[in-house]
């Protein structure tokens, strides 16, 4: 069985960049990225990448969706068609209305944004039809409410496009949807060569408030896994029918309902992103990635007869929005000594990306996670308000 891994200067795992040279998977990515990435890769150029695409056998891995463009231009339909129905939010549900027919939503140009009259007692959530990270969204109530978050949804999307390329963000069309109630959770999974669906990583995303949308705390546990991992394999066995789901990830934002389980999205061709991945690996041993590419379900069953009361979290260190002077500097051991029990501490390009670290860390309680959708991540920039 061929396999393809794009890579493209986002978030590097680790442990994905370990997997693809143990296992001697393909690699393409630019000139001035490989440059930065370990040599013992399996480096491929743009035609012998085109030419794995092209193959309707071969496993195709993303760590970012800055590679899209590369396949759209494959050719290779069945592959091209299912990434257009998840990454366009519209589409998505779209295709999802005979599911859930009271649902209300729209697509709006930037150009309606500001004629948009909210429906009557109606709450609902805007979002870029292809966004990335939680950036650009926003929950209203009401026409006031709108007409105020307009402008600071497109002004959020302007500071970070130059981050990521239009296939990952772009401003252009926006969807805008009931508000969804519950819980939510996101679910890392495949479909097989059969198109079965296995799940590699389960975790709850908390909110500081139903305004926040922030992407601030995931965690996991075996209990969590228990209670949602039956229910959650049956759902991804309906989204199964949308499109021809053959050797495929995808990254699954959910939230559950008095009614059920309601898909929020779903991101095509890698799992969650900064580093969520590896908190299946930190949490239970999982390798996703390894998984994935051996086309090998978690033996879940196993892993969770084994007695573990405890917590795993992945916490993204946050930028601040405001305050920063021109030139700072984080404290990343200062934040470190925050947590009871470091697993893993990862540093990011701060200048890039809103956020300065990632963090792995395990904790008898949930609710001691729970703390950083409070915290004053001011406390960790050197020189803020200089």
């Amino acid at each position: 069985m061929n396999a393809l891994c794009l890579l493209s200067k986002s978030f590097l795992s680790r442990l994905l960049l370990e997997t693809l040279a143990k296992y001697r998977v393909p690699v393409h990515a630019s000139k001035e990225l490989r440059a930065l990435l370990p040599v013992n890769l399996s480096f491929v150029d743009e035609a012998r990448a085109k030419a794995l695409l092209a193959a309707p056998d071969t496993v195709v891995y993303s760590n970012a969706e800055d590679s899209l463009p590369l396949v759209y231009a494959s050719g290779r339909k069945p592959l091209v068609d299912a990434i257009t129905v998840f990454k366009d939010k519209a589409a998505l549900r779209e295709k999802l209305r005979a599911w859930f027919p009271d649902f209300f939503f729209a697509e709006l140009t930037r150009g309606e944004l500001a004629g948009f009259h909210v429906p009557a007692g109606r709450t609902l959530f805007l979002k870029p039809s292809i966004g990335f990270c939680g950036r650009g969204n926003a929950r209203v109530s009401g026409q006031a409410e709108w007409d105020d978050a307009v402008p600071r949804v497109l002004a959020e999307i302007s500071a970070f496009q130059g981050s990521f390329n239009d296939a990952v963000l772009n401003a252009d069309k926006f969807l805008v949807e009931d508000f969804i109630e519950g819980e939510e959770f996101a679910c890392d999974a495949f479909f097989d060569t059969r198109g079965k669906p296995a799940v590699v990583g389960l975790s709850k995303h908390p909110f500081a408030s139903p305004e926040d949308s922030r992407n601030v705390v995931y965690y996991t546990s075996h209990a969590l896994l228990r209670r949602l991992l039956e229910s959650v394999t049956a759902f991804l066995g309906k989204l199964g029918s949308l499109a021809p789901l053959a050797s495929f990830p995808v990254h699954f934002e959910f939230r559950l309902t008095r009614k059920g389980l309601r898909p929020i999205e779903v991101n095509p061709l890698r799992f969650g992103g900064f580093g969520l991945a590896d908190l299946s690996f930190h949490a239970f041993g999982v390798n996703e990635y390894r998984h994935f590419f051996e086309g090998q379900a978690p033996d879940w069953k196993h892993i969770l007869s084994k007695p573990d009361d405890r917590t795993y979290a992945f916490v993204l260190g946050q930028r601040p929005k405001k305050g920063l002077p021109s030139h700072y500097s984080v404290d990343h051991e200062k934040f470190k000594q925050t947590f009871r029990e470091v697993l893993d501490y990862v540093v990011v390009d701060h200048t890039q990306y809103p956020f300065f670290s990632t963090v792995y860390t395990r904790h008898e309680d949930e609710n001691e996670v729970l703390k950083y959708l409070h915290f004053d991540y001011g406390e960790y920039v050197a020189g803020q308000g200089e």
